[in-house]
């Protein structure tokens, strides 16, 4: 039979072997911590109570005072995950745990990300300016004057290349920012947009919207008329003071057609319920940030 697999959160599980690797490094899981991250996953989404994970885990006979085994070993697997305080992927419950993430079968889609921008403009095209010049003066030693002229040439053509190469930047944006702009609470990125730049966000992480934990996504299910119309706990973001909310979610790419500075928050109530309140407003409930990469290009 093929083995159980599992992907979740940049994370692979080998229910089969114990074997987890990715993000968090390269570990094996005995049985009993396998069988019992392999019950967890099986239960995503919804709590499962210490009785259910002991007869789940150990068989008849080997069930009695296993309580303190199950936080023992939810605690090396955590360990195992890298899931660190405040704790995201596996929950404490008033009587047991909750598996957050949804698995998947099948390992993620590689995202390009922003720095394929990069690659399209700078390395392909420098490389090949590089080979035609070598090969030029390989052929011709002795005349000085055409070295001149494309060494001159290189540097305006890496010139360029530098120019029309995407700027990337990181920031982390806050589910409990503090910029108000328009009555909404944003967080700054400091990138500046000109109208026509080729922009991609990509967004990884999660936070909570008071009503959802989620990724830049939102909750599907949750749909609200807040910052813009669409998932509660999604990525939004506006370019200027006077742009129009737009929804980004975990992966964006488009031209921009207006200028200004970009600023990004979480899709949650917004005006009038938060109008004239504290820094936070309505978002005073909202804990966690994600790590978002820009990538402005021409």
């Amino acid at each position: 039979m093929p083995d159980e697999i599992s992907f979740f959160e940049g994370i692979e599980f080998n229910a089969t072997t114990g074997k987890i690797s990715g993000r968090c490094g390269n570990h094996t899981l005995t049985r009993v911590p396998r069988e019992l991250l392999r019950f967890l996953i099986r239960n995503h989404g919804r709590e499962v109570t210490f009785e259910d994970i002991i007869s789940a885990v150990w068989v008849p006979g080997e069930q009695v005072g296993r309580k303190y085994a199950v936080r023992t070993h939810i605690w090396a697997i955590r360990r195992c995950l890298g899931d660190k305080k405040p704790f995201r992927l596996i929950l404490n419950c008033s009587d047991g745990y909750k598996f957050v993430p949804q698995p998947t079968s099948k390992p993620p889609q590689e995202d390009p990300g922003p720095h394929y921008l990069k690659t399209r403009f700078s390395d392909d095209l420098l490389t090949r300016v590089s080979s035609i010049w070598a090969g030029i003066v390989g052929l011709m030693p002795g005349w000085t004057w055409i070295v001149l002229v494309m060494l001159v040439l290189t540097v305006a053509v890496t010139a360029v290349i530098w120019w029309r190469s995407p700027r990337v930047t990181e920031v982390k944006v806050h589910a409990r920012p503090e910029g108000l702009r328009n009555g909404v609470f944003y967080t700054p990125t400091g990138v500046k947009i000109m109208a026509g730049d080729h922009v991609v966000l990509h967004a990884s992480g999660r936070w909570n919207s008071g009503s959802n934990i989620t990724d830049a996504n939102g909750n599907p299910r949750d749909q609200c008329n807040c910052v813009v119309p669409g998932p509660n706990g999604a990525l939004v973001g506006r370019i200027g003071n006077g742009g129009i909310p737009f929804l980004v979610g975990a992966n964006k790419s488009f031209r921009s057609a207006e200028a200004g500075e970009l600023w990004l928050t979480i899709n949650d109530l917004a005006v009038p319920g938060c109008e004239g309140k504290p820094a936070g407003g309505c978002f005073e409930d909202n804990t966690g940030s994600l790590e978002v990469q820009i990538a402005v290009g021409k």
